[in-house]
């Protein structure tokens, strides 16, 4: 009888009846509960209800209901953000236990992280995976160059460093091939800062396993970013001056702390 509550035509009648059958039937009744999380639950507020509800049952589930709760919410394109959650919760279950499939699951986060515009957390999973994969594993090759494109996707420039250190030239290629899209991305963006961070660490730890046409590229690609990035803080400074004589004293100061920021640009 409680469960069908779930189903009543009163609002508040349902959010009661997903809390109660959340407390009295935990694992159970989630994929019953996960029903009023789609859009046919009219109500936002129910839906919220359902989602918390949800997520409280699934902080204390077993291995094989998160991974089955991972499996119906990924065929789901309104769930990401909970999809990532409850993978999150399966990967800490699966550390402790120690779990063979730890890996293949956090690979799968990483892919949801990239999904969600979250490079730099899918690297740092992705960076476990690897430093955890024996050389020698079949897997070994497409794991590396999985977390090269996430760190690629956060412009995060520590990925020289990994890029520097691999000693397979055939990967040290397809990752410099990848490294070169993501600047033409960076520079298309209109993300020179960022390209110039990255541009330097290149050229500090790639040069010496760089062609000469490819280190002269990416030098031409730093000079105009750094002439694009000057240009655009001209421009900007400008602005702030402008700025600096609003009668309102928090735009003065507003002002003030970006200027002070640029500095001798």
């Amino acid at each position: 009888p409680l469960q069908g509550l779930m189903s009543d035509s009163d609002r508040g009648v349902r959010q009661a009846a997903i809390a109660t059958v959340g407390t009295l039937g935990g694992e159970k009744y989630i994929q019953a509960i996960l029903q009023h999380t789609d859009a046919t639950e009219a109500e936002a507020t129910v839906r919220q209800q359902a989602w918390d509800t949800a997520l409280a049952i699934l902080a204390n589930a077993n291995e094989e209901t998160l991974a089955d709760t991972c499996a119906a919410l990924s065929k789901r394109i309104d769930a990401g953000a909970y999809q990532i959650r409850v993978l999150q919760l399966l990967v800490t279950k699966l550390k402790v236990a120690k779990s063979k499939s730890l890996r293949g699951r956090q690979r799968e986060l990483a892919a949801a992280l990239l999904k969600a515009d979250r490079p730099d957390e899918a690297a740092e999973q992705l960076a476990d995976v690897f430093g955890a994969t024996p050389s020698g594993d079949a897997q070994a090759k497409a794991i590396w160059l999985e977390w090269v494109d996430a760190m690629l996707a956060a412009a995060d420039p520590a990925v020289s460093k990994v890029i520097a250190d691999q000693t397979d030239d055939e990967l040290f290629q397809q990752a410099v091939s990848s490294l070169t899209t993501r600047l033409s991305q960076l520079v298309a963006a209109q993300k020179q800062d960022a390209a110039i961070v990255l541009l330097e660490e290149i050229h500090h730890k790639l040069a010496q396993r760089l062609t000469a046409g490819q280190r002269d590229a990416y030098k031409t690609v730093l000079t105009n970013c750094r002439a694009s990035q000057a240009a655009a803080d001209v421009q900007r400074v400008a602005k702030l001056a402008l700025q600096l004589l609003a009668a309102e004293e928090p735009s003065r100061k507003a002002a003030q702390a970006e200027l002070t920021t640029l500095g001798d640009f």
